[in-house]
């Protein structure tokens, strides 16, 4: 079956799941792509990749959904406090869950 399943892109995530939807039952959302927008704080490299808090719902800076771990495994530049949107996989964790980040891009004012 999984090689039916295609790698996930901002093209191709239909089901748009809240930060809250996860932080209830990470364990439901196991390996489960999401789309998130916000900022990255306290970036760091880490082995060969970068890892961050990412601050949900925080693009506009006015809304705080939550604070998310997220792992790239490879090295990317990710600006702290500008307006992002990430694309990464859930992965449960003893508390909570981490993202494995698969892909990230600039939000521009003149996109919604």
């Amino acid at each position: 079956m999984k090689g039916f399943v295609r790698e996930p892109d901002f093209t191709n995530v239909k089901e748009r799941y809240s930060y809250s939807d996860v932080a209830r039952s990470p364990g439901l959302f196991a390996g489960v792509a999401v789309i998130w927008k916000g900022q990255a704080s306290n970036v760091r490299e880490s082995g060969g990749g970068i890892q961050f808090d990412f601050l949900v719902g925080y693009q506009d800076k006015k809304n705080l959904e939550g604070i998310a771990a997220v792992l790239f495994p490879f090295s990317l530049r990710v600006p702290a406090g500008v307006p992002l949107e990430i694309l990464g996989r859930i992965r449960p964790a003893s508390e909570g869950f981490t993202v494995d980040g698969v892909a990230v891009h600039e939000l521009r004012e003149d996109r919604p």
